[in-house]
């Protein structure tokens, strides 16, 4: 594979700083108003790193990548069906060693795969993403069979749920194996896994310290803050230049913090409900930034959920519901069309 340049002096990736001075510059501009949405995202398009993403996702669509995915897929269909037809016999040692070996499998053969290519590592990144899918699956199958293990991280943090600590340690070692598979690889199809189990730890934290009598609202308090946590990661990563990287954060982190603030809306009423209606809001504000369009998604799912939701509650069957559905639309079509007229003018400074 070719070594990328770096700076005799700081070390630092050359392509990678002239990217992100590229991407800085250019988004300066757009919010100066100097150019419009549509020049902005020709004048991104046509930056190195854009040209070596698009190859990627060529290569990740490439009929050998598609033929590895489907074999994979058969592969792991197979050893589970045969692992579960097998599991009530099999001692500890083999429930370890049936999820542990293919996980290591699949690492050490993304690995080799990533020295042996000559270009492109889409394979090895395939091979990697599915090994820290099984991850999870065999630190649990490690955790459960080794109780000794469980005691000794409660009684090193002071807690006695060793139940929640079990789960607590799950989700910190599948994220420890998650962050050092996207630290090695570097591919954005890697975040995946790595926020799945950010948002799995956060609950299971949430749990732990709480206890047994854990309520709705922990739980979504917890989500709010992970989904928080993962949308100011996904901003930093942005701002960096690593716009790929920041997907799965920005989507994870406001589909969780926005399901938070539902369910918090749901069970305490109240004021809380202006803040299940607000938060999708917000997100869809924030959607109206240049390159953060990911957040309409999430904040367009759960604004629609929220106002059905309040209207069956208020008005349930009756003409009321129709009604602020009907509201709820025209002023939404208006507030889109005045953003879409405004977006594609630059201002007059």
């Amino acid at each position: 594979m070719q070594r990328a340049m770096t700076c005799p002096h700081c070390g630092h990736n050359v392509g990678e700083v002239v990217n992100r001075a590229i991407l800085e510059a250019v988004r300066g501009w757009r919010a100066e108003g100097t150019i419009t949405e549509e020049q902005e995202q020709r004048m991104l398009s046509s930056r190195p790193d854009a040209a070596a993403a698009k190859s990627a996702r060529r290569g990740l669509l490439s009929p050998s990548m598609v033929l590895l995915a489907v074999g994979g897929i058969f592969v792991l269909c197979a050893a589970v069906m045969v692992v579960a037809s097998f599991w009530d016999k099999m001692g500890s040692l083999g429930r370890s060693a049936a999820l542990i070996a293919p996980t290591l499998g699949l690492f050490a053969a993304a690995e080799w795969q990533r020295r042996s290519a000559r270009e492109g590592g889409g394979p090895a990144v395939l091979l990697a993403f599915v090994g820290a899918l099984l991850t999870p699956y065999a630190v649990s199958v490690v955790v459960s069979e080794t109780p000794v293990m469980v005691d000794l991280f409660c009684d090193l943090v002071g807690r006695s749920n060793h139940e929640a600590g079990k789960f607590t340690l799950i989700a910190a070692a599948s994220l420890a194996a998650h962050a050092a598979a996207l630290a090695r690889y570097r591919a954005p199809l890697l975040t995946l896994p790595a926020t799945g189990s950010w948002i799995f730890l956060a609950v299971a934290v949430a749990q732990w310290l709480v206890g047994d009598s854990m309520r709705v609202e922990w739980l979504a308090a917890a989500l709010m803050v992970a989904g928080s946590a993962l949308i100011a990661a996904g901003a930093a990563l942005s701002r960096r230049g690593y716009d790929a990287h920041a997907i799965a954060p920005d989507v994870v982190g406001s589909l969780a913090a926005l399901f938070g603030a539902t369910m918090l809306g749901e069970h305490l009423r109240g004021g809380w409900e202006a803040l299940a209606g607000a938060a999708p809001l917000a997100a869809i504000a924030a959607g109206c930034a240049p390159g953060r369009q990911r957040f309409l998604l999430a904040g367009m799912l759960f604004l629609v959920i929220n106002i059905f939701r309040i209207g069956m509650q208020y008005f349930g069957d009756q003409v009321g519901l129709p009604l602020t559905l009907l509201a709820c639309g025209a002023l939404t079509i208006g507030a889109g069309l005045m953003v879409q007229r405004m977006r594609a003018r630059p201002s007059a400074g």
